[in-house]
Order: C-alpha cells, then structure tokens, then sequence
C-alpha cells in the first residue's frame, strides 16, 4: 500500500529541523550547514493562517512571556520575539487582513507589498516580521481556495511567491554556499509543495489506523511541539550561560 504523510510526520520534521538550526544557533555559529534546514519557517505559519479562528490560548502566552524572561535574565537577546511570538500576534489579526485584502485584486497585492516593504522594520522585533505574514496569508487563502482560487489569485502562484519572499530574506540573513543553497531551495520548496497539499496531510492523519511506533512517536511530537520549542531553548541558553560562567 502506498505511504502516505501525515500532517504530525511533518511537524515533527519540523521540530527536528529547528532542533538541529538552534544547536547552530547557539553552539557552533560558524557552521552553516546547520542553519539550512529552513523549511520549519513554512510548518509554523501556512497552520497560523490555515486555522486563523484559533486565538492564543494560554500556553502560547506563557512560552513567549516565559523565553522573554529566561533570555532577558540570562542576558540573551530579547529582540527580535521568538517565532511563538511571532504566532501569538498574526492570530490575533490575520483573519481581518486577510478578509480585507480578498475585496479585490489591487487591494490584494497593495497588502501584499505593504508586507514585503515592513520586512526589514517588523523582523527587527518578531522572528521572521511580516514574512510570516505573507506565509500566514498563504495558508488563509488555502483555506478558503474555493473562494478565492482563480477569481482573485491562483493560490498555488501566491505560495510560489511567498516561498520566493521568504527565500529573499533568508539570504539577507545567511551567506550561504551555492552547495547550502542547494540544500535550502531543495527542503524548502519541497515543502512548499506539501504544505500547499495540508488538507490532504490532515485527512491522511484523520484516517491513518494501525500507526507504528514512529507514526505514534511523530503524533506525539506533533502534539507537543510548542512545548519542545520552550523547553530546547532555555537548555541551550542555560548551557551557554553555565559554560560562560565556568
């Protein structure tokens, strides 16, 4: 029978992905290999915009208060906000943009270039600025595809131009090697392309029986991703702190 994936298998892909970004982060800042798995960027926000009626619930708040005041205390970098900061503020918005942007075409790209000229400002004070955004808007419009797929935008164009968007600011942010960028646009645009299919991913985690220990472990991680993101991230600054202090 034919292999199919689960929208849990990609989180947790997702997790690994950033687990393995932040060990560069922290521990080896000259290694840039480390820092090319990008594609979690995508995970995170086409969801924010797919599921735009889920507001902050309180572990979302606590982790983003929390990271805030371990990294403050500890004398890490406050700003810009961790990426679950970044997720608390376009839920709090992103319906009403996005309903405002779909009145019609020009409306649409206006918003859409307003987003790409605030990159540079909003990034300074949430991981990612309005590149999430755009990703978020992307996973809106995916939502309501039957509403607006060829009358006011083609989706799968729009997901093409926000992963080219968010490719731009990458390489403002990383010297990559033409042999990393390699790895980069591969993972990256790959997922694009899974995540342009997430209705699909979500029937297959719904209807998937008999899961094997990997396909359980993956749910599990899936399910506790927030939570991995908080607590992987102030082990690593207690780690640096510790050592620094030694």
């Amino acid at each position: 029978m034919k292999y199919k994936l689960t929208s849990y298998e990609l989180f947790a892909l997702a997790v690994a992905a950033f687990l393995v970004d932040h060990v560069g982060l922290y521990f080896y800042t000259d290694e840039l290999w480390l820092r090319v798995f990008r594609l979690f960027a995508l995970v995170w926000f086409v969801p924010t915009g797919y599921n735009a009626g889920r507001k902050p619930d309180y572990a979302m708040w606590q982790s983003v208060i929390g990271l805030t005041v371990v990294s403050y205390v500890l004398g890490f970098q406050v700003l810009p906000v961790v990426a679950v900061g970044t997720i608390l503020v376009i839920r709090l918005f992103i319906d009403r943009l996005a309903e405002f942007a779909v009145q019609d075409k020009r409306i649409f790209w206006m918003v859409n270039a307003a987003l790409v000229m605030l990159i540079p400002f909003t990034a300074q004070y949430l991981e990612y600025g309005t590149v999430a955004v755009i990703i978020a808007l992307g996973g809106w419009l995916l939502r309501h595809k039957d509403r607006v797929h060829g009358k006011l935008v083609d989706v799968r164009l729009y997901f093409a131009f926000m992963t080219a968007v968010y490719m731009v600011f990458t390489a403002s942010v990383f010297p990559f090697s033409p042999a990393q960028w390699a790895v980069v646009l591969a993972s990256t645009g790959g997922t694009a392309v899974l995540m342009y299919n997430f209705k699909t991913l979500l029937l297959n985690t719904v209807y998937r029986k008999n899961a094997d220990i990997i396909s359980r472990a993956c749910r599990w991680i899936g399910h506790k991703a927030l939570y991995i993101y908080v607590f992987q991230l102030i082990l690593m600054q207690l780690m640096i702190s510790w050592a620094a202090s030694s």
